[in-house]
């Protein structure tokens, strides 16, 4: 939902990915009268504007610490500076960033337990002539990267030698958390890692924990390399969008799923959360006439990634897996994203100087038109990136 109004909102972890859950929740919000609260806690609460007339709102704890901020009515943007003067602008992604990610967990026996697999996985888009920017090597549980049957492997040869043929072919390489980044130096100064992605041991019960694990997602890339941070994160909190992408966490490829994210994405934006995704088509079920929709609609965002291993309808989300036309369609949406890079890098550069996201519910373009701010195809199921591009899927 991108507006609360008539609704009870948790604030806190869930880890519900569904309808009505709080995969990235904030404890801020914002009125079209004006003004916007922050409150400056770690404790989880509850956000109650059911009632038209006034807003209950509390957290588990004994104490209040609050920042009030205002503007003319509205302006949402306003506000949105306001909040990111004290919280921190988002992040400033790197131009790769903006291109496709793949994800999967090579060292399994779906891939005869071998993180190499990922370069042939690299050459089919190569052969598909399907633009991919980064790939996560080892995103599945218990996954590491080498080769052989030993379990959960960290073997750097494998990691630098992958990772120096991914370089090759214009794509970065990228790793998941399963349990942790203790190796996290190395990784990323000898094994080329570029991309990291925080779940399971380091997300936690979410909040300050999960938050002190991106900072420190942050630290090993921008310390040991000379790149910009580029971070994914779920259960994120007020000022990780300084630091990471959010997504939607595992989400099922289904046109519900497409119907919920729109508004999601939309609503995220309210909360500085510039940078925010789902999995194409989810991780589980999908279809190809989902995975076409919803790769559309996403090219228009400023990050996406696809996450194979976990569908039995198809494993494999490349957007080429479901053949023709579909891989066509794709290819040429990835080709206009790509030829819009500037665009969207231009829109994270203004992101990060004034907090405005590239996502925007029509109603922050648009705050005159009450229309807007009703939960219906108008104000909930499309939305501005940026000032020119009009997502209506």
């Amino acid at each position: 939902h991108f507006s609360h109004r008539g609704r009870v909102v948790n604030i806190g972890v869930d880890y519900n990915w569904d309808e009505g859950g709080t995969p990235n929740a904030a404890p801020v919000y914002m009125s079209s009268a004006g003004y916007g609260v922050f409150r400056c806690t770690w404790s989880h609460g509850t956000y109650d504007f059911a009632d038209a007339t006034r807003a209950t709102l509390g957290h588990s704890e004994l104490r209040f610490d609050a920042f009030y901020f205002g503007a003319a009515q509205g302006d949402y943007k306003g506000l949105l500076e306001a909040y990111t003067f004290v919280t921190g602008r988002p992040f400033m992604p790197p131009v790769y960033a903006l291109g496709l990610g793949d994800s999967d967990c090579y060292h399994n026996g779906r891939h005869d337990n071998d993180t190499h697999v990922a370069e042939a996985v690299a050459a089919g888009y190569l052969s598909a002539n399907t633009p991919i920017a980064w790939m996560l090597i080892n995103d599945g549980y218990g996954c590491g990267y080498g080769k052989g049957p030993e379990e959960f492997p960290r073997d750097a040869g494998t990691l630098g030698e992958v990772s120096a043929k991914l370089t090759e072919g214009g794509i970065l390489t990228g790793l998941w958390s399963s349990t942790d980044f203790s190796h996290i130096a190395s990784e990323v100064r000898e094994g080329g890692v570029r991309v990291l992605k925080t779940d399971v041991a380091w997300i936690g019960d979410g909040g300050r924990y999960a938050f002190s694990a991106v900072g420190d997602c942050v630290a090993g890339i921008e310390d040991n390399s000379d790149a910009r941070r580029f971070i994914w994160t779920v259960e994120g909190w007020a000022g990780t969008h300084r630091m990471a992408v959010m997504w939607t966490g595992d989400n099922s490829g289904s046109f519900d799923f497409i119907r919920w994210q729109i508004p999601t994405f939309a609503g995220s934006g309210f909360s500085a959360q510039a940078h925010v995704s789902g999995d194409i088509d989810g991780i589980f079920g999908g279809s190809a006439e989902t995975q076409v929709r919803d790769l559309q609609w996403k090219s228009f965002t400023t990050v996406l990634m696809t996450m194979s291993g976990w569908s039995t309808a198809n494993p494999d989300k490349q957007p080429y897996a479901w053949g023709e036309p579909y891989a066509s369609i794709n290819r040429m949406y990835l080709d206009l994203k790509a030829r819009l890079t500037p665009y969207f890098y231009t829109l994270s550069r203004i992101a990060y100087d004034s907090g405005v996201p590239p996502i925007r519910a029509m109603v922050m373009e648009f705050p005159n038109q009450s229309e807007f701010m009703t939960p219906g195809v108008a104000g909930g199921q499309q939305f501005m990136a940026g000032p020119n591009f009009l997502v209506a899927p």
